[in-house]
């Protein structure tokens, strides 16, 4: 089972339920990493062997971030209409 880093660009509401699937987890904001650099980010990810879960489209520029260079980057783009809820549990969904 992978183990993810949840970017700030997401709500807490996955970091929360992706822990209560069983996953292991970080929160970027509870990881010291409010208002970092994405690069700092991604390097932590990487440092932790994390798949990285963001809602930042910069994450998906494979020019900046080449495949094979960290475990995995997760972009999810959901809509705001959502609730963080709705949005968390459509990314558990994505992730399973």
């Amino acid at each position: 089972m992978p183990s993810f880093l949840v970017d700030e660009s997401l709500p807490r509401a996955i970091s929360r339920m992706l822990a209560d699937a069983g996953h292991d987890v970080i929160d970027a904001r509870d990881a010291g990493l409010r208002g970092a650099a994405d690069s700092e980010v991604a390097a932590r990810a990487v440092a932790e062997s994390r798949v990285l879960v963001a809602g930042d489209t910069d994450f998906a520029n494979s020019l900046r971030f080449p495949p094979g260079q960290h475990p995995g980057i997760v972009v999810l783009r959901l809509p705001n209409s959502w609730s963080p809820r709705e949005r968390a549990e459509r990314c558990i969904e994505a992730l399973d």
